[in-house]
Protein backbone atom coordinates (compact mmCIF):
# COMPACT_ATOMS: atom_id res chain seq x y z
CA UNK A 1 0.00 0.00 0.00
CA UNK A 2 1.55 3.47 -0.99
CA UNK A 3 0.66 6.95 0.89
CA UNK A 4 1.82 10.20 0.11
CA UNK A 5 2.48 12.77 2.97
CA UNK A 6 3.31 16.10 1.78
CA UNK A 7 6.25 15.28 -0.13
CA UNK A 8 7.55 12.28 0.93
CA UNK A 9 5.66 8.85 -0.33
CA UNK A 10 5.29 6.23 2.32
CA UNK A 11 5.18 2.36 1.95
CA UNK A 12 3.23 0.15 4.33
CA UNK A 13 3.90 -3.52 3.62
CA UNK A 14 4.12 -6.49 5.99
CA UNK A 15 7.25 -6.77 8.21
CA UNK A 16 9.01 -9.72 8.44
CA UNK A 17 11.69 -8.72 10.99
CA UNK A 18 8.91 -7.53 14.23
CA UNK A 19 6.70 -10.17 15.17
CA UNK A 20 5.21 -7.37 17.84
CA UNK A 21 4.17 -4.69 15.11
CA UNK A 22 3.13 -6.64 11.61
CA UNK A 23 3.07 -3.52 9.64
CA UNK A 24 6.08 -1.43 9.07
CA UNK A 25 6.19 2.26 7.93
CA UNK A 26 9.11 2.76 5.37
CA UNK A 27 9.86 5.26 2.69
CA UNK A 28 10.34 4.85 -0.88
CA UNK A 29 14.07 5.61 -0.54
CA UNK A 30 15.02 2.54 1.81
CA UNK A 31 18.51 2.34 1.86
CA UNK A 32 18.60 -0.87 3.53
CA UNK A 33 15.29 -2.90 4.94
CA UNK A 34 15.52 -1.29 8.85
CA UNK A 35 16.66 2.41 7.67
CA UNK A 36 13.47 4.98 7.09
CA UNK A 37 15.32 7.78 4.81
CA UNK A 38 12.51 10.65 5.21
CA UNK A 39 13.13 14.49 4.89
CA UNK A 40 10.39 16.44 4.75
CA UNK A 41 11.88 19.53 3.57
CA UNK A 42 9.06 20.14 0.33
CA UNK A 43 9.05 23.14 -1.77
CA UNK A 44 6.22 25.30 -0.79
CA UNK A 45 4.49 27.27 -3.46
CA UNK A 46 3.92 31.01 -3.27
CA UNK A 47 0.47 30.41 -2.71
CA UNK A 48 1.06 27.86 -0.41
CA UNK A 49 3.18 30.67 1.58
CA UNK A 50 0.61 33.38 1.01
CA UNK A 51 -1.93 31.25 2.59
CA UNK A 52 0.09 30.47 5.72
CA UNK A 53 0.62 34.06 5.72
CA UNK A 54 -2.91 35.41 5.14
CA UNK A 55 -4.28 32.57 7.83
CA UNK A 56 -1.38 34.05 10.77
CA UNK A 57 -2.72 37.66 10.07
CA UNK A 58 -6.52 36.14 10.84
CA UNK A 59 -5.78 34.59 13.77
CA UNK A 60 -3.64 37.25 15.13
CA UNK A 61 -6.81 39.67 14.52
CA UNK A 62 -9.19 37.56 15.82
CA UNK A 63 -7.21 37.35 18.95
CA UNK A 64 -7.02 41.28 19.00
CA UNK A 65 -10.78 41.44 18.62
CA UNK A 66 -11.45 39.60 21.26
CA UNK A 67 -9.33 41.32 23.36
CA UNK A 68 -11.02 44.23 22.34
CA UNK A 69 -14.88 42.19 23.21
CA UNK A 70 -13.22 41.64 26.79
CA UNK A 71 -11.97 45.23 27.17
CA UNK A 72 -15.22 46.61 26.07
CA UNK A 73 -17.30 44.90 28.45
CA UNK A 74 -14.83 45.67 31.45
CA UNK A 75 -15.65 49.12 30.10
CA UNK A 76 -19.86 48.34 30.37
CA UNK A 77 -19.60 46.77 33.83
CA UNK A 78 -17.87 49.84 34.96
CA UNK A 79 -20.21 51.67 33.58
CA UNK A 80 -23.35 49.34 35.01
CA UNK A 81 -21.24 49.65 38.53
CA UNK A 82 -21.42 53.15 38.18
CA UNK A 83 -24.98 53.24 37.41
CA UNK A 84 -26.27 51.13 40.58
CA UNK A 85 -24.02 53.54 42.48
CA UNK A 86 -25.61 56.86 41.20
CA UNK A 87 -29.28 55.38 41.47
CA UNK A 88 -28.48 54.43 45.47
CA UNK A 89 -27.21 57.97 45.93
CA UNK A 90 -29.99 59.13 44.24
CA UNK A 91 -33.08 57.33 45.26
CA UNK A 92 -33.25 58.84 48.74
CA UNK A 93 -33.41 62.27 47.57
CA UNK A 94 -35.95 61.36 45.38
CA UNK A 95 -37.85 59.87 47.69
CA UNK A 96 -37.69 62.96 50.24
CA UNK A 97 -38.78 65.06 47.34
CA UNK A 98 -41.91 62.86 46.79
CA UNK A 99 -42.42 62.31 50.69
CA UNK A 100 -42.57 66.34 50.79
CA UNK A 101 -44.37 66.83 47.70
CA UNK A 102 -47.61 68.71 49.47
CA UNK A 103 -50.31 67.21 46.29
CA UNK A 104 -48.73 63.57 47.39
CA UNK A 105 -49.93 64.27 51.11
CA UNK A 106 -52.87 65.93 50.00
CA UNK A 107 -53.99 62.92 47.71
CA UNK A 108 -53.01 60.67 50.50
CA UNK A 109 -55.60 62.30 52.74
CA UNK A 110 -58.27 62.05 50.28
CA UNK A 111 -57.74 58.33 49.56
CA UNK A 112 -58.08 57.66 53.35
CA UNK A 113 -60.55 59.70 54.04
CA UNK A 114 -62.32 57.54 50.88
CA UNK A 115 -61.72 54.12 52.36
CA UNK A 116 -62.80 55.19 56.05
CA UNK A 117 -66.06 56.25 54.08
CA UNK A 118 -66.17 52.81 52.33
CA UNK A 119 -65.37 50.89 55.44
CA UNK A 120 -67.47 52.30 57.77
CA UNK A 121 -70.68 50.91 56.90
CA UNK A 122 -68.87 48.15 56.70
CA UNK A 123 -67.46 48.03 60.58
CA UNK A 124 -71.20 48.77 61.48
CA UNK A 125 -72.45 45.86 59.75
CA UNK A 126 -69.50 43.40 61.22
CA UNK A 127 -70.17 44.89 64.53
CA UNK A 128 -74.01 44.31 64.53
CA UNK A 129 -73.50 40.91 63.14
CA UNK A 130 -70.85 40.23 66.31
CA UNK A 131 -73.46 41.63 68.74
CA UNK A 132 -76.31 39.51 67.11
CA UNK A 133 -73.83 36.27 67.39
CA UNK A 134 -73.11 36.89 70.90
CA UNK A 135 -76.75 37.10 71.72
CA UNK A 136 -77.35 33.93 70.19
CA UNK A 137 -74.29 31.81 72.26
CA UNK A 138 -75.26 33.93 75.61
CA UNK A 139 -78.76 32.43 74.77
CA UNK A 140 -77.57 29.04 74.31
CA UNK A 141 -75.43 29.01 77.31
CA UNK A 142 -77.87 30.08 79.70
CA UNK A 143 -79.91 26.99 79.66
CA UNK A 144 -76.64 24.91 80.10
CA UNK A 145 -75.36 26.96 82.92
CA UNK A 146 -78.28 26.12 85.11
CA UNK A 147 -78.42 22.82 84.32
CA UNK A 148 -74.01 22.90 85.32
CA UNK A 149 -74.87 24.90 88.10
CA UNK A 150 -76.44 22.30 90.85
CA UNK A 151 -73.64 20.30 89.37
CA UNK A 152 -70.52 22.63 90.20
CA UNK A 153 -72.26 22.71 93.92
CA UNK A 154 -72.19 19.52 94.08
CA UNK A 155 -68.47 19.06 93.49
CA UNK A 156 -67.73 22.55 95.78
CA UNK A 157 -69.13 20.26 98.79
CA UNK A 158 -67.67 17.62 97.74
CA UNK A 159 -63.73 19.36 97.77
CA UNK A 160 -64.71 21.12 100.95
CA UNK A 161 -65.64 17.78 102.76
CA UNK A 162 -62.70 16.12 101.16
CA UNK A 163 -60.13 19.27 102.73
CA UNK A 164 -62.42 19.04 105.93
CA UNK A 165 -61.20 14.84 106.09
CA UNK A 166 -57.62 15.75 105.30
CA UNK A 167 -57.11 18.68 108.16
CA UNK A 168 -58.76 16.52 110.37
CA UNK A 169 -56.33 13.53 109.97
CA UNK A 170 -53.39 16.13 109.69
CA UNK A 171 -54.33 17.10 113.24
CA UNK A 172 -54.88 14.09 114.23
CA UNK A 173 -51.10 12.86 113.13
CA UNK A 174 -50.45 15.87 114.85
CA UNK A 175 -51.33 15.17 118.02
Amino acid sequence: MHLQSGCTRFLISPSDRNASSPWAIRSVRVLSKATIWSTFSCSTGVIQSAVMKFSLIVAVVVLALAQGSFAQEALNLDNLSQYFEDLKNKMPQDLSEIIRNPDLVNQARTFLEERKAQLEPLAIQIQEQLRAASTNVEEQLKPLATQLQPMFENLQKQVEAMVQTMRDQAAAIGN
